[in-house]
Protein backbone atom coordinates (compact mmCIF):
# COMPACT_ATOMS: atom_id res chain seq x y z
CA UNK A 1 0.00 0.00 0.00
CA UNK A 2 0.82 3.82 -1.00
CA UNK A 3 1.17 6.61 1.20
CA UNK A 4 2.13 9.82 0.65
CA UNK A 5 4.33 12.81 2.42
CA UNK A 6 3.62 16.81 1.78
CA UNK A 7 7.48 18.31 1.47
CA UNK A 8 8.19 21.75 0.26
CA UNK A 9 11.24 22.06 -2.30
CA UNK A 10 13.57 24.95 -2.30
CA UNK A 11 16.03 26.11 -4.64
CA UNK A 12 18.58 28.68 -3.36
CA UNK A 13 20.22 30.57 -3.23
CA UNK A 14 17.97 33.17 -3.58
CA UNK A 15 17.08 37.25 -2.75
CA UNK A 16 14.38 38.50 -1.41
CA UNK A 17 12.65 41.72 -2.56
CA UNK A 18 9.15 42.63 -2.26
CA UNK A 19 5.91 43.35 0.54
CA UNK A 20 3.89 40.86 2.62
CA UNK A 21 0.62 41.41 4.22
CA UNK A 22 0.91 39.57 7.21
CA UNK A 23 -2.01 37.43 8.72
CA UNK A 24 -4.09 38.18 12.04
CA UNK A 25 -2.34 36.60 14.79
CA UNK A 26 -2.74 32.93 15.44
CA UNK A 27 -1.63 33.34 18.64
CA UNK A 28 -4.50 35.85 19.36
CA UNK A 29 -6.82 34.00 17.61
CA UNK A 30 -6.97 31.04 19.80
CA UNK A 31 -7.29 32.64 23.05
CA UNK A 32 -10.17 34.61 21.52
CA UNK A 33 -11.81 32.02 20.46
CA UNK A 34 -11.52 30.06 23.44
CA UNK A 35 -13.00 33.09 25.02
CA UNK A 36 -16.12 33.42 23.30
CA UNK A 37 -17.53 30.33 24.89
CA UNK A 38 -18.04 32.80 27.76
CA UNK A 39 -20.48 34.97 25.90
CA UNK A 40 -24.32 34.12 24.58
CA UNK A 41 -24.59 36.82 22.29
CA UNK A 42 -23.56 36.91 18.69
CA UNK A 43 -19.12 37.68 18.06
CA UNK A 44 -18.06 38.96 15.45
CA UNK A 45 -13.99 38.65 14.71
CA UNK A 46 -12.18 40.39 11.91
CA UNK A 47 -8.77 38.82 9.93
CA UNK A 48 -8.94 35.47 11.75
CA UNK A 49 -6.20 33.21 10.11
CA UNK A 50 -6.77 30.17 7.68
CA UNK A 51 -4.93 27.85 9.80
CA UNK A 52 -4.85 24.17 10.90
CA UNK A 53 -4.25 25.23 14.57
CA UNK A 54 -7.82 27.89 14.03
CA UNK A 55 -9.43 25.13 12.19
CA UNK A 56 -8.93 22.85 14.97
CA UNK A 57 -10.27 25.33 17.97
CA UNK A 58 -13.61 25.99 15.00
CA UNK A 59 -14.49 22.27 15.63
CA UNK A 60 -13.67 22.32 18.99
CA UNK A 61 -16.07 25.25 19.40
CA UNK A 62 -18.36 22.98 17.27
CA UNK A 63 -18.04 20.18 19.26
CA UNK A 64 -19.33 22.07 22.45
CA UNK A 65 -22.53 23.58 20.14
CA UNK A 66 -21.41 26.38 18.63
CA UNK A 67 -22.90 27.80 15.43
CA UNK A 68 -20.14 29.29 13.22
CA UNK A 69 -20.27 31.35 9.87
CA UNK A 70 -16.67 31.38 7.91
CA UNK A 71 -17.03 34.39 5.70
CA UNK A 72 -14.91 35.41 2.78
CA UNK A 73 -13.36 38.55 4.01
CA UNK A 74 -11.43 36.22 7.17
CA UNK A 75 -14.42 36.79 9.48
CA UNK A 76 -16.32 34.53 11.28
CA UNK A 77 -19.92 34.72 13.15
CA UNK A 78 -20.06 32.44 16.67
CA UNK A 79 -23.34 32.33 18.37
CA UNK A 80 -22.53 30.07 21.46
CA UNK A 81 -26.21 30.60 22.82
CA UNK A 82 -27.12 26.83 22.33
CA UNK A 83 -22.94 25.73 23.83
CA UNK A 84 -23.92 22.83 26.73
CA UNK A 85 -21.26 20.07 25.96
CA UNK A 86 -18.82 20.30 29.19
CA UNK A 87 -16.33 17.48 27.82
CA UNK A 88 -13.25 17.95 24.93
CA UNK A 89 -12.09 14.40 24.42
CA UNK A 90 -8.43 13.48 23.33
CA UNK A 91 -9.17 13.44 19.71
CA UNK A 92 -9.53 17.29 19.65
CA UNK A 93 -7.40 18.11 22.07
CA UNK A 94 -4.84 16.11 20.75
CA UNK A 95 -4.16 18.37 17.87
CA UNK A 96 -3.36 21.79 19.20
CA UNK A 97 -2.02 22.77 23.08
CA UNK A 98 -4.40 25.74 22.46
CA UNK A 99 -7.20 23.36 23.80
CA UNK A 100 -6.07 23.72 27.28
CA UNK A 101 -7.13 27.16 26.84
CA UNK A 102 -10.84 26.25 26.56
CA UNK A 103 -10.56 25.52 30.25
CA UNK A 104 -11.02 28.53 31.99
CA UNK A 105 -14.12 29.68 29.63
CA UNK A 106 -15.95 26.72 30.25
CA UNK A 107 -15.33 26.44 34.45
CA UNK A 108 -16.19 29.79 34.36
CA UNK A 109 -19.90 29.57 32.01
CA UNK A 110 -20.68 25.92 32.76
CA UNK A 111 -19.35 25.65 36.63
CA UNK A 112 -18.20 22.45 35.58
CA UNK A 113 -15.58 21.18 32.44
CA UNK A 114 -13.38 18.13 31.50
CA UNK A 115 -10.90 18.12 29.13
CA UNK A 116 -8.14 15.63 27.49
CA UNK A 117 -4.51 16.74 28.42
CA UNK A 118 -3.69 18.96 25.04
CA UNK A 119 -0.94 17.70 22.75
CA UNK A 120 0.63 20.13 20.11
CA UNK A 121 4.37 20.85 18.88
CA UNK A 122 7.06 18.40 20.96
CA UNK A 123 9.67 20.78 22.50
CA UNK A 124 10.42 20.34 26.32
CA UNK A 125 8.13 20.49 29.06
CA UNK A 126 4.89 22.46 29.22
CA UNK A 127 3.38 22.19 32.61
CA UNK A 128 -0.10 23.10 33.00
CA UNK A 129 0.38 23.58 36.45
CA UNK A 130 -0.27 27.18 37.00
CA UNK A 131 -3.53 26.85 35.59
CA UNK A 132 -4.00 24.69 37.58
CA UNK A 133 -3.46 26.56 40.47
CA UNK A 134 -4.62 29.32 39.24
CA UNK A 135 -8.22 28.09 39.12
CA UNK A 136 -8.13 26.33 42.34
CA UNK A 137 -7.25 29.57 44.09
CA UNK A 138 -10.31 31.07 41.98
CA UNK A 139 -12.55 27.77 43.49
CA UNK A 140 -12.30 25.24 41.39
CA UNK A 141 -12.10 21.51 42.20
CA UNK A 142 -9.70 19.81 40.12
CA UNK A 143 -8.74 16.24 39.51
CA UNK A 144 -6.08 14.80 36.46
CA UNK A 145 -7.11 10.90 36.23
CA UNK A 146 -6.74 9.17 32.55
CA UNK A 147 -5.62 11.84 31.00
CA UNK A 148 -8.39 13.99 31.87
CA UNK A 149 -8.90 16.94 33.25
CA UNK A 150 -11.70 17.47 35.82
CA UNK A 151 -12.58 20.79 36.93
CA UNK A 152 -15.80 21.89 38.76
CA UNK A 153 -16.57 24.96 40.40
CA UNK A 154 -19.80 23.74 42.67
CA UNK A 155 -20.44 26.99 44.20
CA UNK A 156 -19.04 29.68 41.37
CA UNK A 157 -15.86 31.15 40.63
CA UNK A 158 -14.92 33.90 43.25
CA UNK A 159 -12.40 36.34 42.93
CA UNK A 160 -8.86 36.62 44.63
CA UNK A 161 -5.45 37.44 44.43
CA UNK A 162 -3.06 34.88 42.20
CA UNK A 163 0.46 34.74 41.71
CA UNK A 164 2.41 33.27 38.99
CA UNK A 165 5.77 31.70 40.04
CA UNK A 166 6.29 32.02 35.79
CA UNK A 167 4.97 35.03 33.68
CA UNK A 168 3.07 31.95 32.16
CA UNK A 169 1.21 33.44 28.27
CA UNK A 170 -1.26 30.30 28.88
CA UNK A 171 -2.23 30.71 32.36
CA UNK A 172 -2.11 34.44 32.41
CA UNK A 173 -5.07 34.05 29.29
CA UNK A 174 -6.97 31.27 31.00
CA UNK A 175 -7.08 32.92 34.14
CA UNK A 176 -8.27 36.30 33.21
CA UNK A 177 -11.05 34.64 31.37
CA UNK A 178 -12.13 32.50 34.09
CA UNK A 179 -12.13 35.37 36.19
CA UNK A 180 -14.12 37.55 33.84
CA UNK A 181 -17.38 36.05 35.19
CA UNK A 182 -16.08 35.39 38.59
CA UNK A 183 -17.77 37.16 42.11
CA UNK A 184 -15.41 40.23 42.67
CA UNK A 185 -12.09 41.06 42.25
CA UNK A 186 -8.82 39.56 40.69
CA UNK A 187 -5.52 40.01 41.04
CA UNK A 188 -3.38 38.79 38.96
CA UNK A 189 0.17 39.17 39.70
CA UNK A 190 3.57 38.04 37.76
CA UNK A 191 1.63 37.88 34.66
CA UNK A 192 2.91 37.41 30.94
CA UNK A 193 2.40 40.86 28.88
CA UNK A 194 2.45 39.85 25.32
CA UNK A 195 0.50 42.19 22.81
CA UNK A 196 -1.60 38.86 22.27
CA UNK A 197 -2.81 38.78 25.94
CA UNK A 198 -3.82 42.14 25.31
CA UNK A 199 -5.40 41.51 22.15
CA UNK A 200 -7.12 39.11 24.30
CA UNK A 201 -8.20 41.87 27.34
CA UNK A 202 -9.50 44.36 24.81
CA UNK A 203 -11.90 41.78 23.25
CA UNK A 204 -12.97 40.53 26.51
CA UNK A 205 -13.47 44.32 27.40
CA UNK A 206 -15.40 44.78 24.75
CA UNK A 207 -18.19 42.30 25.38
CA UNK A 208 -18.21 43.76 28.88
CA UNK A 209 -15.45 42.38 31.21
CA UNK A 210 -13.94 44.85 33.84
CA UNK A 211 -9.74 44.53 33.17
CA UNK A 212 -7.21 46.81 34.07
CA UNK A 213 -3.68 47.15 33.82
CA UNK A 214 -1.46 48.76 35.88
CA UNK A 215 2.35 49.43 35.53
CA UNK A 216 3.58 46.60 37.05
CA UNK A 217 3.09 42.95 35.73
CA UNK A 218 -0.56 42.89 37.66
CA UNK A 219 -4.15 42.14 35.84
CA UNK A 220 -7.08 43.43 38.13
CA UNK A 221 -10.59 41.81 36.78
CA UNK A 222 -13.69 42.80 38.15
CA UNK A 223 -15.90 39.83 37.70
CA UNK A 224 -19.32 40.53 35.76
CA UNK A 225 -22.52 38.45 35.58
CA UNK A 226 -22.96 38.21 31.65
CA UNK A 227 -21.15 39.45 28.40
CA UNK A 228 -22.49 41.13 25.50
CA UNK A 229 -21.85 40.51 21.64
CA UNK A 230 -19.06 42.51 19.69
CA UNK A 231 -17.66 43.01 16.54
CA UNK A 232 -13.41 42.65 16.97
CA UNK A 233 -10.64 42.53 14.54
CA UNK A 234 -7.22 40.37 15.51
CA UNK A 235 -4.20 42.28 15.98
CA UNK A 236 -1.37 41.31 12.73
CA UNK A 237 1.14 38.75 13.49
CA UNK A 238 4.41 39.29 14.85
CA UNK A 239 5.72 35.97 14.33
CA UNK A 240 5.00 35.62 10.90
CA UNK A 241 6.74 39.42 10.43
CA UNK A 242 9.33 38.59 12.45
CA UNK A 243 9.69 35.29 9.97
CA UNK A 244 9.80 37.20 6.71
CA UNK A 245 11.91 39.87 7.99
CA UNK A 246 14.79 37.98 9.18
CA UNK A 247 14.51 35.70 5.65
CA UNK A 248 15.15 38.99 4.06
CA UNK A 249 18.16 39.50 5.98
CA UNK A 250 19.27 36.24 5.67
CA UNK A 251 19.11 36.51 2.22
CA UNK A 252 20.73 40.16 2.11
CA UNK A 253 17.72 41.15 0.36
CA UNK A 254 14.64 43.82 1.02
CA UNK A 255 11.17 43.45 2.37
CA UNK A 256 8.12 45.32 3.61
CA UNK A 257 5.95 43.40 6.08
CA UNK A 258 2.18 45.51 6.01
CA UNK A 259 -0.77 44.99 8.72
CA UNK A 260 1.25 44.57 11.79
CA UNK A 261 2.41 46.74 14.65
CA UNK A 262 6.12 47.43 14.52
CA UNK A 263 5.95 48.03 18.19
CA UNK A 264 5.20 44.79 18.57
CA UNK A 265 8.77 43.60 17.51
CA UNK A 266 10.82 46.40 18.97
CA UNK A 267 13.73 43.39 20.35
CA UNK A 268 13.58 41.81 17.14
CA UNK A 269 13.94 44.68 15.12
CA UNK A 270 16.81 46.30 17.34
CA UNK A 271 18.95 42.61 16.76
CA UNK A 272 18.51 42.85 13.14
CA UNK A 273 19.62 46.36 12.98
CA UNK A 274 22.67 45.17 15.07
CA UNK A 275 23.37 42.44 12.23
CA UNK A 276 23.44 44.92 9.62
CA UNK A 277 19.66 45.46 8.26
CA UNK A 278 18.33 49.13 7.47
CA UNK A 279 14.88 49.23 8.39
CA UNK A 280 12.18 52.38 8.62
CA UNK A 281 9.03 51.65 10.19
CA UNK A 282 5.70 53.55 10.26
CA UNK A 283 2.09 52.51 12.04
CA UNK A 284 1.39 49.19 10.60
CA UNK A 285 4.52 48.09 8.58
CA UNK A 286 8.15 47.51 8.90
CA UNK A 287 10.67 47.84 5.74
CA UNK A 288 14.15 45.64 5.64
CA UNK A 289 17.25 45.96 3.42
CA UNK A 290 20.05 44.21 4.15
CA UNK A 291 22.67 46.13 2.11
CA UNK A 292 25.64 43.67 3.37
CA UNK A 293 26.48 40.25 4.26
CA UNK A 294 24.78 40.31 7.85
CA UNK A 295 26.94 39.90 10.92
CA UNK A 296 26.13 37.31 13.66
CA UNK A 297 24.40 38.76 16.77
CA UNK A 298 24.00 36.49 19.75
CA UNK A 299 20.70 36.10 21.59
CA UNK A 300 18.74 34.91 24.66
CA UNK A 301 14.71 34.66 24.43
CA UNK A 302 12.51 35.90 27.12
CA UNK A 303 8.84 36.60 27.65
CA UNK A 304 8.04 39.50 25.70
CA UNK A 305 9.14 42.38 25.30
CA UNK A 306 12.53 40.34 25.13
CA UNK A 307 13.16 38.37 22.16
CA UNK A 308 10.56 36.01 20.75
CA UNK A 309 11.03 32.03 21.77
CA UNK A 310 8.58 31.57 18.07
CA UNK A 311 11.77 33.44 16.18
CA UNK A 312 14.53 31.63 17.69
CA UNK A 313 14.89 28.84 14.99
CA UNK A 314 14.67 31.58 12.44
CA UNK A 315 17.29 33.76 13.99
CA UNK A 316 19.54 30.54 14.01
CA UNK A 317 19.27 30.38 10.18
CA UNK A 318 20.29 33.39 10.19
CA UNK A 319 23.04 33.13 12.07
CA UNK A 320 24.33 30.10 10.33
CA UNK A 321 25.16 31.78 7.26
CA UNK A 322 26.10 35.28 9.06
CA UNK A 323 29.64 36.66 9.64
CA UNK A 324 31.18 35.61 12.85
CA UNK A 325 29.99 33.11 15.73
CA UNK A 326 27.04 33.16 17.95
CA UNK A 327 25.17 31.82 20.77
CA UNK A 328 21.25 31.31 21.15
CA UNK A 329 19.72 31.15 24.39
CA UNK A 330 16.04 29.62 24.65
CA UNK A 331 15.30 30.07 28.29
CA UNK A 332 11.43 29.76 27.89
CA UNK A 333 11.65 26.17 26.26
CA UNK A 334 14.92 23.86 27.63
CA UNK A 335 14.54 21.61 24.84
CA UNK A 336 13.42 23.66 21.66
CA UNK A 337 16.72 22.52 20.02
CA UNK A 338 15.14 19.53 17.11
CA UNK A 339 16.09 21.52 14.38
CA UNK A 340 19.74 22.21 15.11
CA UNK A 341 20.26 18.14 14.02
CA UNK A 342 18.54 19.09 10.70
CA UNK A 343 20.38 22.46 10.13
CA UNK A 344 23.52 20.48 10.43
CA UNK A 345 22.60 18.19 7.31
CA UNK A 346 23.00 21.44 5.33
CA UNK A 347 26.59 22.10 6.39
CA UNK A 348 25.77 24.03 9.21
CA UNK A 349 28.39 24.30 11.83
CA UNK A 350 26.40 24.41 15.01
CA UNK A 351 26.84 22.81 18.56
CA UNK A 352 24.37 22.50 21.57
CA UNK A 353 24.95 22.66 24.91
CA UNK A 354 21.98 22.26 27.16
CA UNK A 355 19.73 25.29 25.72
CA UNK A 356 22.13 27.23 24.30
CA UNK A 357 23.05 27.02 20.89
CA UNK A 358 26.35 27.93 19.54
CA UNK A 359 26.97 28.70 15.82
CA UNK A 360 29.82 29.72 13.00
CA UNK A 361 28.96 31.73 10.22
CA UNK A 362 29.53 30.21 6.95
CA UNK A 363 28.24 30.89 3.74
CA UNK A 364 28.00 27.62 2.44
CA UNK A 365 25.31 25.51 3.06
CA UNK A 366 24.61 22.68 0.75
CA UNK A 367 20.60 22.10 -0.10
CA UNK A 368 19.51 18.35 1.49
CA UNK A 369 16.52 16.46 2.30
CA UNK A 370 15.66 17.55 6.48
CA UNK A 371 12.58 17.02 8.54
CA UNK A 372 10.43 19.63 9.57
CA UNK A 373 9.95 19.09 13.61
CA UNK A 374 7.51 22.32 15.09
CA UNK A 375 5.95 25.32 13.32
CA UNK A 376 8.62 27.75 13.99
CA UNK A 377 11.53 24.89 13.23
CA UNK A 378 9.69 24.53 10.22
CA UNK A 379 10.64 28.55 9.24
CA UNK A 380 13.78 27.60 10.14
CA UNK A 381 14.66 25.17 7.65
CA UNK A 382 12.67 27.08 4.97
CA UNK A 383 15.29 30.22 5.60
CA UNK A 384 18.09 27.90 5.39
CA UNK A 385 16.86 26.68 2.44
CA UNK A 386 16.83 29.97 0.57
CA UNK A 387 20.21 30.43 1.45
CA UNK A 388 21.69 27.57 0.31
CA UNK A 389 23.36 26.04 -2.69
CA UNK A 390 20.88 23.93 -4.67
CA UNK A 391 17.95 21.90 -3.70
CA UNK A 392 16.45 21.79 -0.19
CA UNK A 393 13.58 18.87 0.57
CA UNK A 394 11.63 19.26 3.71
CA UNK A 395 9.24 16.57 5.07
CA UNK A 396 7.17 16.67 7.29
CA UNK A 397 5.15 19.89 6.22
CA UNK A 398 2.04 19.77 7.98
CA UNK A 399 3.51 22.16 10.74
CA UNK A 400 3.90 25.22 8.14
CA UNK A 401 -0.29 25.40 7.83
CA UNK A 402 -0.09 25.42 11.35
CA UNK A 403 1.77 28.79 11.85
CA UNK A 404 1.58 30.32 8.42
CA UNK A 405 -0.89 31.49 6.14
CA UNK A 406 -0.16 30.92 2.48
CA UNK A 407 3.22 30.47 3.24
CA UNK A 408 4.73 29.55 -0.20
CA UNK A 409 2.82 32.49 -2.21
CA UNK A 410 4.11 34.48 0.02
CA UNK A 411 7.52 33.85 -0.57
CA UNK A 412 7.24 33.05 -3.89
CA UNK A 413 6.00 36.68 -4.60
CA UNK A 414 9.30 38.12 -2.76
CA UNK A 415 11.25 36.34 -5.32
CA UNK A 416 12.08 32.66 -3.28
CA UNK A 417 11.87 29.54 -5.60
CA UNK A 418 9.78 27.02 -3.33
CA UNK A 419 7.31 24.48 -4.35
CA UNK A 420 5.06 21.82 -2.65
CA UNK A 421 5.10 18.71 -3.53
CA UNK A 422 4.28 14.98 -2.15
CA UNK A 423 6.94 11.70 -1.77
CA UNK A 424 5.19 8.64 -2.09
CA UNK A 425 6.15 5.71 -0.23
CA UNK A 426 5.33 2.09 0.30
CA UNK A 427 4.35 -0.09 3.20
CA UNK A 428 3.30 -3.23 3.90
CA UNK A 429 -0.19 -2.97 5.84
CA UNK A 430 0.39 -5.58 8.80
Amino acid sequence: MKSSMKKLIITGPVKTQGDVEIAGAKNSSLPILAASILCKKELVLNNVPKLLDIVSMLETLCMLGSRICLNDDDSINIHNELCTQKTLPEPLTSRTRASILFLGPMLARFGKASIALPGGCNFGERPIDLHIEGLKKLGAEIVIKDNMIHAEAPNGLNGTRIYLQKASVGATENLVMAATLAKGKTTIENCALEPEIFDLINFLNKMGAKITHSDTCTLTVEGVKTLSGCHHSIIGDRVEAGTYLIAAAATKGQVTTRKVNPEHLGSVIEKLRACGAQISTGEDYISLSMPNHPKAVEVKTAPYPGFPTDLQAQWLALNIIAEGQSCITDTIYETRTSHVSELVKLSASIQCENNSIHASGSSRLQGAQVCATDIRASAGLIIAGMCAQGETHILNTDYVDRGYVALEEKLRKIGAKIQRTEVNSTFIES
